[in-house]
């Protein structure tokens, strides 16, 4: 711009300078940019959403719905803050599930577990936090409204910025790998780029046959390959973690911004040991590291695998044996149970047994009960818990009498057995308040200690057992004092019986009180007193 200044004289002077006016910055538009109604087998429908604007967008109060067009049906306030050009993700199952379906990085912002499904003749809504309608996407891919519709079975559909938000789904296409795009295949063969509208996401491709890797040990490898969906700025790279029982090669993958699309491949290959392990299913799991930081959060597709195992059972018998943890109200071989009751040590807390093989793995042992008797201990009644060395059994009675319960284990070869005695009694007219005690057969007395244990008296032996009285079985410890007592009338070296037959606590002493009968065949009594002993 110049400017002249003339004076009455006609003396003139002028200048040049510049001026600049700016326009104002697009403000912040969301918009629909990438939608598919209907995924394969184990994919999820999705809905991309972009700022397509120059400022930030609040998503506070936004909302999604289908044809329904009902603003505040799903909240978009999870999104936060879309920047300018990020895209975000609406999908109906898990973003966890999503992003390793994608291959996305974290920093996809993604709402999950969407309930609004879209159909083959629906609308894709978008509401601000005021409810005033910003955008929506028309379509019918199974009649003539609107035209020119496409069917997003599997692949999805976008169409270019000039045709954002216009509502016409006409200029929307199908995506094709490798395209405008950058669409890619996820891992269940879908088509599509979710995540990046207008900023390519850094996705690694992880690609093999089928759903699994087969290998077996000493015999025939596989493979899989990797590769970069986008140029890097600095060299990416990806480490496979194969675990114990497989090794990989190579050990690393190294891209760089040249070669980021190349495909490298890494065999796979099952650890040939001496373990009689059968088929067994592990993970392939990756690490990533990068100075580009968008490379540096992205994830990596896990490879399970399938190993088939080429070692059988040399002749080594598994061993089977009661476990030291074994409740001390049961004492094997030979156990009770009680219909109905609450408390049977042999239902609700079981048998507990440790198991070993010397050439197989103790979790790769099966564990296997029958009864001789189905009308005692049916078969269904007993269940096995418990995983590697340590299984537990319980047996539930059906009905009164006695049952043979044979335990096998097993190591696809050879088998050990174990033998229970089992009888069951019939059930207590008051099952929640009886209790069936066992180990006496004799008792004649008792004393409570507390609110949960009571002292019991034999007159047939000299133990004082201890019991608890909320629950059924054996008691918890036992106390024979007949290396006390000094007794001097004895039957092949053994002290005759005290006979208990009454007892009585007075402060903190019990008094055990024995019967004071004749000796067998008359004359004086045994035992002139009873025992006294301070508990």
């Amino acid at each position: 711009m110049t400017i002249v200044a003339t004076d009455p004289a006609s003396n003139t002077i002028s200048t040049t300078f510049s001026v600049s006016v700016n326009t104002p910055g697009t403000p912040g538009q969301i918009r629909i940019t990438e939608y598919m109604y209907n995924p394969g087998a184990g994919g999820g429908e999705f809905i991309e959403i972009t700022n397509v604007g120059n400022t930030p967008v609040d998503m506070t109060g936004w909302s999604f719905d289908d044809s329904h067009r009902t603003p505040g049906v799903l909240s978009l306030t999870p999104f936060g803050t879309l920047q300018p050009n990020e895209s975000a993700i609406i999908t109906e199952v898990s973003a966890s599930a999503f992003r390793t379906l994608w291959g996305l990085p974290t920093t996809v912002k993604i709402i999950g577990n969407n309930i609004e499904n879209l159909a083959r003749a629906d609308e894709i809504n978008l509401y601000d936090g005021a409810n005033a309608q910003v955008d929506r996407l028309t379509y019918n891919d199974q009649g003539t409204t609107p035209a020119g519709t496409i069917r997003t079975q599997a692949i999805s559909g976008w169409t270019q910025r000039a045709n954002l938000g216009t509502n016409t789904i006409a200029g929307w296409v199908l995506s094709t790998i490798n395209d405008a795009q950058f669409s890619y295949a996820a891992t269940n063969g879908d088509i599509g780029n979710p995540g990046g509208y207008f900023t390519p996401v850094p996705r690694t491709l992880v690609t093999f046959a089928g759903t699994s890797l087969t290998v077996a040990e000493g015999g025939a490898a596989s493979t899989y390959t990797v590769a970069l969906a986008n140029a890097p700025t600095a060299d990416v790279i990806v480490t496979p973690a194969p675990g114990s029982q497989l090794t990989v090669n190579p050990t690393s993958l190294t891209f760089t911004p040249a070669n980021f699309g190349t495909a490298q491949t890494v065999t796979v290959t099952a650890v040939d040991d001496a373990l009689v392990e059968g088929i067994q299913s592990m993970t392939i799991t990756h690490g990533i590291s990068s100075s580009d930081a968008g490379y540096n959060a992205a994830t990596v597709r896990s490879v399970p695998v399938t190993i088939l195992d080429n070692d059988v059972a040399a002749g080594a018998a598994p061993t089977i044996q009661v476990a030291s943890t074994n409740t001390a109200y049961l004492n094997l071989p030979t156990i009770s149970g009680v219909i109905n009751d609450p408390t049977d040590p042999a239902s609700t807390i079981g048998v507990s047994f440790s198991v070993a093989d010397a050439d197989t793995p103790a979790s790769n042992l099966t564990l296997t009960a029958s009864s001789s008797n189905q009308a005692v201990a049916p078969n269904a009644n007993l269940v096995f818990s418990g995983t590697d060395a340590l299984r537990n059994l319980k047996i539930t009675p059906a009905g009164v009498g006695y049952a043979t319960v044979t335990v096998v284990v097993s190591d696809g070869t050879n088998t050990a057995n174990y033998a229970i005695n089992y009888a069951a009694s019939a059930a207590s007219t008051t099952p929640s308040s009886t209790r069936f005690h066992t180990g006496a057969s004799d008792a004649s007395t008792a004393i409570v200690v507390d609110a949960t244990y009571m002292l019991v008296g034999d007159d047939e032996s000299q133990v004082l057992r201890l019991y608890n009285r909320q629950n059924s079985g054996l008691p918890i410890n036992g106390f024979d004092y007949s290396s006390s007592l000094a007794l001097p009338d004895v039957s092949g070296g053994v002290p005759r019986e005290v006979d208990i037959e009454a007892s009585v606590i007075s402060g903190n002493r019990i008094y055990w009180i024995g019967s004071q009968s004749n000796k067998e065949g008359g004359g004086h009594a045994r035992t002139a007193t009873g025992y006294l002993q301070r508990m």
